[in-house]
């Protein structure tokens, strides 16, 4: 797949994982908050759509690596952040989200520094990231639909994907409640290093390959 479907496809997992869990998590966010998040996110969610459509597609991948990785080592050391909710971290913070997804459908690292900033109990991180992603990724579809990125293919491939989807997160929703205060951060952050190393590597030896 091309990487602009990639991260349509990427939107619509996301989306649909989301709404699924929505009722679950809404409870217990903060609206006022949640609100400045989603707006800055949809304007840099914009600015990043724009951004992936002049991008090449080996410079795209060094990018999405070098982001993750980045991302990787700001969580490992964001127990020593502390951020008032009073501050304009939310802003910031969304809109930071808001170019990652419109980029590369990766708003998470800069939320979850956020929501790891501000929460003490997983749980209720949990529910401010839930939501979130699922705001963003529809607004990342909307964005999408407008520059006629949204394939006919990319909707099957994604149907396809929902009855794994849904298995995968009544598996984690059981890891986490048994597990999650514990592991939940450390295995993201795995999962993202190695994703992040493997995309960087994959990039540079295409580009390697075509000087």
């Amino acid at each position: 797949m091309k990487p602009n479907d990639v991260v349509v496809l990427s939107a619509m997992l996301a989306c649909t994982l989301g709404l699924l869990a929505w009722r679950d998590h809404w409870t217990f966010v903060n609206k006022k908050e949640f609100f400045s998040l989603v707006v800055m996110a949809a304007i840099g969610t914009l600015v990043g759509a724009r951004i992936l459509l002049v991008l090449p597609e080996d410079l795209f991948r060094v990018f999405v690596g070098l982001t993750v990785l980045v991302s990787c080592f700001i969580l490992w050391k964001s127990d020593t952040l502390s951020l008032s909710s009073g501050s304009s971290a939310p802003w910031i913070a969304g809109t930071i989200a808001g170019l990652m997804n419109g980029l590369v459908a990766l708003p998470g690292p800069p939320m979850i520094i956020y929501s790891l900033s501000h929460f003490t109990i997983a749980s209720r991180s949990r529910a401010l990231l839930t939501c979130f992603f699922t705001v963003s990724a529809a607004i990342a579809l909307l964005v999408y639909a407008g520059q006629e990125m949204l394939r006919g293919q990319t909707a099957v491939y994604a149907a396809w994907c929902v009855p794994a989807l849904v298995l995968g997160d009544k598996l984690g929703s059981l890891l986490f409640t048994r597990y999650g205060t514990a592991m939940y951060r450390k295995v993201a952050l795995c999962t993202l290093a190695t994703m992040g190393l493997v995309t960087l590597l994959q990039a540079l030896t295409r580009l390697s390959l075509l000087s």
